[in-house]
C-alpha cells in the first residue's frame, strides 16, 4: 500500500510538471498544498481500488491533455474506460467534447483514436482476465452492462440527485473548493473569465454532473477527476497568491483569505482521521478476540473438541435421517452440512486453537487475512441459521446476541 501511494504521488508530480512549464511556476507550490490539504486522497491513494488505478492513469493523461497531446490523452483514458473503470467514458466524452469545442479537434481523428485505443485494450483485457476467470469474459463490460443497461445500480444505495455537489465535493476539497472560483474569476484583465480554465471547468461539471443522474452515488467515482479539480484549484491558489494585481491591498487581502482557507482544511483533516481510525470495527474485534483468548485460554476459552465433534456427528446424522425420509431440506441445512464435510472443517477441530465465524458485516469492516493466526481456523460462511454457530468456538457478529455464545466484548464504530 506504501508503494501504491508512492506511484500516486508520482502520477500526480508528473501532471504538476508539465502545469508548472504550460500554466506557471506559481503552480507548482499551489497544486501541491491543494492536492495534500484533503483527506480522501491522502486516505485512499494507498487503497487497491480500481478507481485509485483509474486516477493514476489520468494523471498522466492531463499531463498530456495540459501540452495538448490530444492523441497521447485519448489513448490513455480509452484504455482508463475499457480496462479499469468502464465509467471513465463519462470522462472521454467531456474530454473530446473539450478538444472540439475549445480546440477544434477534428470528431473523425478523436474517433479514430479511440476505436485504435480501445481494440487493443479491449483485446489485452480480455485475453489476461480470460485466463484468471477461466472464462472468456470483459469485467468492465460486465458491470456497464449491470450498472447502465440493466439499470441496476440503484441496489447498491441511492442519494439525492445534487449529492456529488451538497455533500461528497465540500467533504472532499473543504474550503479549496473557493479556488475553483479563483481559477475563473481572477483575473488582470476586464475579461469576465480565464478561457483557460473554462476548459477544465467544463471538463469538471460536466462529468460530475453526468454522475448526478445515476442514482446509486459514492465518493470513490469522483476520483478520476481528482486531477482535473487539482488543476483548477492549484490555478485559483496561485493566481490569489501571486501578488498580480497593481492594487497592494487586493494583493495582500488575497493571499491572506487564501492562506485562511488553508488553514481552514486542517482541522476536517485531522477529525476525519480520528473517526477514519474507527470505521473497522470488525477487524478491531478480531484483534481483541486474539488478546482475550490469550489472556483466557485456561479458563473459559478452552476449545472443548470432543464437544465440537459430537455436534458435527449429530448434524451429518440428522441431514442423513431427513434425506432417508424424504423431507425437504431448507438451505441452511445444505450450507451447514457441506461446511461440514469439508477438510477444512474436520481438521480444524482436531488441530486448531480456535474456529471462528465470521458475519458479513465483520468481513466488510476491516476484517482481512493479514489479520489471521496460523494455528486459527476462520468462517466466513453465509446462509447459516443462528442456532447453527455452535459449530464455532468464537463467532464475530454485528447483533449483541448470537445463539449459544456469550458477549464477552463489543467494539464500537463510526456509522
Amino acid at each position: 500500500r506504501s508503494s501504491l501511494a508512492v506511484l500516486v504521488i508520482y502520477c500526480f508530480l508528473a501532471m504538476k510538471q508539465a502545469c508548472v512549464r504550460k500554466l506557471g511556476r506559481g503552480m507548482d507550490q499551489a497544486m501541491s498544498m491543494v492536492l495534500l490539504l484533503q483527506f480522501h486522497f491522502l486516505f485512499y491513494s494507498g487503497r487497491f481500488l480500481g478507481n485509485i488505478f483509474a486516477m493514476m492513469a489520468v494523471f498522466f493523461a492531463f499531463r498530456f491533455y495540459v501540452v495538448k497531446s490530444w492523441q497521447d490523452t485519448v489513448y490513455i483514458i480509452t484504455a482508463v474506460c475499457v480496462v479499469l473503470r468502464f465509467e471513465v467514458a463519462v470522462l472521454l466524452l467531456a474530454v473530446a467534447l473539450a478538444m472540439i469545442i475549445f480546440h477544434r479537434v477534428s470528431v473523425v481523428e478523436i474517433f479514430l483514436w479511440v476505436v485504435q485505443a480501445g481494440v487493443v485494450s479491449i483485446v489485452l483485457t480480455v485475453a489476461f482476465d480470460s485466463y484468471f476467470w477461466n472464462k472468456i469474459t470483459w469485467p468492465e463490460f460486465e458491470t456497464f452492462y449491470f450498472n447502465v443497461v440493466l439499470n441496476k445500480s440503484h441496489e447498491w444505495g441511492t442519494a439525492p440527485a445534487l449529492w456529488y455537489f451538497t455533500s461528497s465535493l465540500p467533504k472532499m476539497f473543504l474550503a479549496s473548493n473557493v479556488f475553483f472560483v479563483f481559477a475563473l474569476f481572477l483575473r488582470k484583465t476586464h475579461k469576465f473569465c480565464d478561457i483557460r480554465m473554462l476548459e477544465y471547468a467544463f471538463i469538471f461539471l460536466f462529468y460530475v454532473a453526468a454522475f448526478s443522474f445515476l442514482p446509486h452515488k459514492e465518493t470513490r467515482f469522483l476520483y478520476p477527476i481528482i486531477p482535473v479539480a487539482v488543476i483548477l484549484m492549484g490555478y485559483g491558489l496561485s493566481k490569489a497568491t501571486g501578488f498580480y494585481y497593481k492594487s497592494k491591498a487586493a494583493n495582500l487581502g488575497l493571499f491572506v483569505v487564501s492562506i485562511l482557507l488553508l488553514m481552514v482544511n486542517v482541522l476536517p483533516i485531522f477529525l476525519m482521521t480520528y473517526v477514519s481510525s474507527y470505521n473497522y470495527p470488525a477487524a478491531q474485534a478480531l484483534l481483541d478476540t486474539h488478546w482475550i483468548f490469550e489472556d483466557y485460554k485456561d479458563q473459559d476459552f478452552i476449545l472443548d473438541r470432543s464437544r465440537l465433534k459430537l455436534i458435527r456427528q449429530k448434524y451429518l446424522e440428522t441431514y442423513l435421517t431427513v434425506n432417508m425420509k424424504g423431507s425437504k431440506v431448507v438451505d441452511s441445512q445444505e450450507i451447514l452440512i457441506d461446511l461440514l464435510r469439508t477438510e477444512k472443517y474436520q481438521n480444524c477441530i482436531l488441530e486448531a486453537d480456535a474456529l471462528v465465524h465470521i458475519d458479513e458485516f465483520s468481513a466488510q469492516n476491516g476484517v482481512s487475512l493479514f489479520l489471521e493466526r496460523p494455528n486459527w481456523c476462520y468462517f466466513k460462511t453465509e446462509g447459516l441459521s443462528p442456532g447453527d454457530l455452535q459449530i464455532f468456538t468464537h463467532a464475530l457478529s454485528r447483533e449483541p446476541h448470537v445463539e449459544g455464545f456469550e458477549n464477552v466484548h463489543h467494539v464500537d464504530g463510526f456509522s
